[in-house]
């Protein structure tokens, strides 16, 4: 629905970080994230690849917020079972399963390593809020509503490219780096 809100009346132009907290983590490392740090280097069996994208992604953010693996693999199959669009059929999502998904995940994703199955997501979550604070500061103190939705800002159209000039000024100042990927969206 987030396409079809407009402020005072007028259309409104979304923009996200892609795949902030792996990036914020790549940072932290003084690392540039890879263009898509989700996709493997092998297509499971009876995943395609857009699927098989999908599902690596929850895992690695799951396991970014866990505390060790058996943890994230738990609650990896509880968001899925609750994500109904996400159903595949004739997979069943066993630790060994998971585990080929994960260890591929981390094999190409060394730098970051340390942060799955380690509960560093609450590390990377104070980041990410400390990186919102400065945004939403910024248009507050020009009278300009920002909307947020965990890492995606969402403004009147033509306020995007100052949008995008603070998403980066800001984690500038809280890394010290820029260059995250967004996506923009109208």
């Amino acid at each position: 629905l987030r396409k079809h809100i407009l402020i005072d009346g007028h259309q409104t132009q979304e923009v996200d970080f892609s795949g902030f907290h792996v990036s914020l983590a790549y940072g932290l490392e003084g690392h540039t994230p890879p263009t898509d740090p989700y996709v493997l280097d092998f297509i499971a069996d009876g995943l395609t690849g857009v699927e098989q994208r999908r599902i690596v992604k929850l895992l690695a953010l799951t396991a970014i917020n866990a505390k060790d693996r058996k943890t994230a693999f738990m609650a990896f199959r509880g968001q899925i079972n609750r994500d109904t669009i996400d159903k595949i059929q004739g997979v069943r999502f066993t630790d060994d399963f998971l585990t080929s998904l994960l260890e591929a995940f981390l094999d190409q994703n060394t730098p970051i390593a340390h942060y799955l199955c380690t509960d560093k997501g609450v590390e990377l979550m104070a980041i990410d809020g400390n990186i919102t604070t400065k945004i939403i500061r910024h248009f507050t103190c020009k009278n300009v509503p920002i909307l947020t939705v965990h890492d995606s800002y969402i403004v009147e159209f033509g306020y995007e490219d100052e949008l995008i000039k603070i998403m980066n000024k800001a984690c500038e100042e809280e890394l010290g780096i820029t260059g995250f990927r967004l996506k923009s969206e109208k």
